[in-house]
């Protein structure tokens, strides 16, 4: 087995920091251009899982300034400098770019992720009514495109409708979501809001619900979960008190 191919085995279930050193030990003068690009990005998308943004930014930086590559690698990069930028403390600067991506026409693919990456920034900056619209529109657009992920967004949907207190439809989209997906893995993030929803109607129920969300989440390392639950649980608990 290449280096290369142990890498990205190790980067697919969640071992960003061993991928790290195996894409690292590889001699990119060994490879083609072509592959010296898919290693520094897979290098930068290590960084980046990592939370190592400033350096998962000059790596894709270095891939536009060092290769030509063609025009659908290069916005890709480009889509990856942008999403450093929106969790490094950069949210407008991203938001900008992804509210421009939704305005143009492109694949559904590459619209459902756009409003996504803009309701992420609206979320970080803590706009949660913006956060909401831009979920919507990825969502709908996932639905009808009969994407894969349409249950991804479905759930950060519901996230959204927690944040803006509107438990009622957050529960009726967690029914239609127990209809629709109820088989697809979702790293603990439906039981996570399952937990954060109970909580108002009994708190020990919801509180074991919530930690068994949060731990499915840490074992399959899908961080993002544990800090997205971590978010709601706060909201939550501060709003009990203001009661």
């Amino acid at each position: 087995m290449s280096d290369l191919k142990y890498g990205l085995e190790l980067e697919q279930i969640g071992h960003y920091k061993e991928a790290l050193k195996v894409y690292k030990s590889i001699d990119l003068k060994l490879l083609s251009k072509m592959e010296q690009t898919e290693v520094q990005r897979s290098i930068g998308a290590c960084l980046f899982y990592i939370k190592n943004y400033n350096e998962a930014l000059e790596q894709f930086q270095l891939i536009l300034d060092k290769h030509e590559i063609p025009d659908h690698i290069k916005t890709d990069v480009m889509d990856c400098i942008n999403i450093c930028y929106l969790y490094s403390g950069a949210e407008k600067r991203s938001i900008c770019y992804f509210k421009k991506k939704t305005e143009k026409e492109l694949s559904d693919k590459s619209l459902f992720w756009a409003n996504w990456y803009v309701a992420q920034g609206d979320q970080i900056l803590k706009d949660f009514v913006k956060a909401e619209l831009y979920y919507t529109k990825a969502y709908n657009i996932a639905k009808d495109s009969g994407a894969d992920k349409s249950s991804f967004f479905l759930l950060y949907l519901i996230t959204a409708k927690i944040l803006n207190n509107k438990n009622y439809e957050a529960n009726v989209l967690m029914r239609q979501y127990v209809e629709e997906y109820e088989s697809e893995s979702n790293n603990g993030l439906f039981t996570i809001l399952d937990g954060i929803l109970l909580l108002e109607k009994d708190y020990q129920i919801g509180f074991k619900e919530f930690n068994e969300g949060i731990k499915e989440a840490q074992e399959k390392n899908w961080i993002e979960n544990v800090d997205l639950g971590n978010l709601l649980f706060n909201i939550v608990k501060d709003r009990d008190i203001s009661r």
